[in-house]
């Protein structure tokens, strides 16, 4: 071999050590910084796991448990004709979370709302939950009965209307133990809010009044079946 030739390979060897020698000492730096910032990596990507995933949902069949954020759209389509309802929903956008909701009783095609609702306003009550479905019909759980309708209806100069018997119950479709009908000037034509008192329970409803009597039956599916 040559001097020339020789010199050549010692630079090629020298080259390949000092590579070797850059990848092992990256490696050791890469190695101490996981250590070291190991921990504190693991805590942030918990921390983003628990504070929720972007879903969209399509499907009122949905049974993920959900909380939302923001309604990117709502398809308000309910149409009625005799006993045949249809609706369908479009996209909503939800923030999903691991807090259990299991005492809240879901209905079928409903969903947890969490926005403003006027009837709540107007009676000035608290509620445990809220559930609305694909026509804008609210189903509001009060909880145990604690609030005294009849007076704050006097109070406001509205009235009230009470189903209590079975027979009236049977005759008009409706469910529960008793019904009452909370009449309000301003929502006449336009709204109906009923309280349904099943069993220790108080639910509002507040239903649009051109869905309310083509929708007995489908109210009353939510609740018994």
């Amino acid at each position: 071999m040559s001097e020339q030739d020789y010199s050549i390979f010692r630079e090629k060897k020298l080259i390949r050590l000092s590579l070797i020698i850059l990848f092992l000492s990256l490696l050791m730096v890469y190695l101490l910084l996981y250590q070291i910032k190991g921990k504190n990596i693991k805590q942030s990507l918990a921390s983003e796991t628990n504070s929720g995933v972007i879903i969209t949902v399509n499907s009122w069949e949905e049974t993920t448990i959900i909380q939302p954020e923001t309604i990117s759209g709502y398809d308000k389509a309910f149409q009625s004709t005799t006993n045949t309802i249809t609706w369908k929903a479009a996209t909503w956008t939800f923030i999903q979370t691991a807090t259990s909701l299991s005492w809240i009783h879901m209905l079928s095609w409903t969903k947890l709302f969490y926005g403003k609702i006027e009837s709540i306003d107007k009676l000035s009550i608290k509620y445990q939950y809220a559930l609305i479905d694909g026509s804008w019909t609210f189903l509001i759980n009060l909880g145990v009965q604690t609030y005294d309708f009849d007076s704050i209806t006097r109070a406001l100069g509205w009235n009230i209307y009470k189903i209590t018997t079975e027979q009236e119950l049977a005759k008009n479709k409706l469910f529960g133990d008793k019904v009452l009908y909370i009449n309000l000037p301003i929502y006449k034509d336009k709204l109906v809010l009923m309280l349904e008192y099943i069993g220790q329970e108080v639910w509002l409803i507040q239903i649009e009044y051109k869905l309310y009597h083509t929708s007995k039956w489908y109210l009353k599916s939510l609740f018994i079946n």
